[in-house]
């Protein structure tokens, strides 16, 4: 490539925003999933061990514990925590039917929503049940059965009785395939699968993160820059689907991928898409068309161009020559006015609006609406970033920093504490 964008990717200050930074759970999210998992679980070992009569013991699986799971990409979106549930008996041999087993479990969650209003059971999966918090967040729960004389692992399904499934084994594989590189390479491997994962939840398509974390797994080779380790994984992972490339299990052979039909069809396009815009990438002389085009993939999620600290008219850099001044307006009721930086509450609305359009040599055709709306639901730095384009040039870029508080607006009048005798 003919610039390096890598810093919109990943830094070594942690105060920097970035990609990696965006799209990792903030110290709430994860402390909240840890005292509600830990609570269930222990629940949960103590019901079934009493339905059943033997022990049973939970691991977390899947991309929390492959330290790749990612921060909601909206709003209205979950993630997931997956936790396995494992009896240790040859169930089969002593007459445990699968679906029974099940059964015991959503018994027991039940039993669980009961007494801690906070949880929700959803309706029985297939092959797990599930119990959602509410944080933005769900635990998965399969349940397994663990035969230690002969090594065999068997998960619970509905339809399909107990069949063979070992998240162990899985895990286990990751691990020795990436053992021999540095703890650096480690790290950066693990930021390009949550990079693939982000652009996959903000096109809303199916690629499950066992494939992807199964290809990158295979195919990192060590790169000279996170941008290269993105662009080229991404151009490999992508070319291979749209060519029909199948990932399969390296543990027994299935197709990982498994969308079909119209599914397939959009992973497919979208991945063309993505294609067209690596290319453009790939021919880039600049870090603002860098991070135009970067941001057609990555959306919101991707820091806006003024967090970079983008010199104008250095090398290779369009001068930017009148900034747009961005209006605010809460919904708290302050009046609008310029600002660059605004502090609100979680719940707060907040509407911009650019108060400088006559400046800007656009005054007879502004091709913007009049004002954006936008919720404010995560708390930390968040931004609203105004590009001007003229001729197809950046000509103005300014930025909004939104820092949404953890605590959500106090009630103005809220009611006051009663004394003395109630009537």
């Amino acid at each position: 490539m003919k610039t390096d964008f890598s810093e919109g990717f990943y830094s070594n200050d942690s105060d920097k925003e970035t990609l990696a930074t965006r799209n990792t759970l903030l110290t709430e999210q994860v402390d909240a999933v840890r005292q509600e998992k830990n609570k269930l679980l222990q629940f949960l070992k103590c019901q079934l061990t009493g339905y059943l009569g033997v022990k049973v013991a939970y691991w977390i699986q899947g991309s929390f514990k492959n330290h790749t799971v990612i921060r909601p990409v909206r709003s209205s979106d979950e993630f997931d925590v997956d936790v396995g549930l494992y009896i240790f008996a040859d169930a089969e041999g002593q007459g445990v039917n699968a679906s029974d087993a099940k059964r015991l479990l959503n018994k027991a969650l039940q039993a669980y929503c009961e007494s801690h209003s906070t949880a929700k059971l959803e309706d029985s999966k297939l092959n797990c049940e599930r119990i959602c918090f509410p944080d933005n967040f769900h635990i998965d729960l399969p349940l397994y059965y663990i035969d230690e004389k002969i090594g065999k692992c068997r998960l619970a399904t509905e339809n399909n009785g107990w069949i063979d499934s070992d998240p162990k084994a899985l895990q286990s594989w990751f691990d020795n395939q990436i053992k021999h590189f540095s703890d650096t390479e480690k790290a950066r491997l693990r930021r390009v699968i949550k990079a693939i994962k982000t652009w996959v939840s903000l096109k809303n398509i199916k690629l499950p993160s066992i494939a992807i974390s199964t290809f990158i797994a295979r195919n990192y080779v060590g790169y000279a820059s996170e941008e290269d380790a993105i662009w080229e994984l991404s151009n490999s992972l992508t070319n291979y689907i749209v060519t029909g490339g199948r990932i399969l299990s390296p543990i027994n052979g299935d197709d990982l991928i498994s969308a079909k039909g119209e599914e397939l069809d959009e992973l497919k396009s979208a991945c063309s898409r993505l294609q067209s815009v690596l290319k453009a990438v790939a021919l880039s002389e600049s870090i603002v068309v860098s991070h135009q085009l970067w941001s057609i993939e990555f959306e919101h999620v991707l820091p806006p161009l003024n967090s970079l600290k983008v010199q104008a008219g250095s090398e290779n850099l369009p001068a930017i020559t009148t900034p747009p001044q961005i209006s605010v307006k809460t919904s708290s009721g302050v009046p609008e006015q310029v600002l660059s930086n605004v502090s609100v509450y979680r719940g707060d609305k907040l509407s911009f609006r650019v108060d400088n359009k006559n400046d800007l040599g656009h005054n007879q055709r502004f091709d913007i609406s009049d004002s954006v709306t936008e919720n404010c639901e995560y708390r930390g730095k968040h931004y609203m970033e105004c590009t001007i384009l003229n001729g197809g040039l950046i000509v103005g870029v300014s930025t909004v920093v939104v820092n949404v508080l953890r605590q959500q607006r106090p009630l103005r009048n809220p009611p006051k504490k009663r004394y003395g005798p109630v009537r």
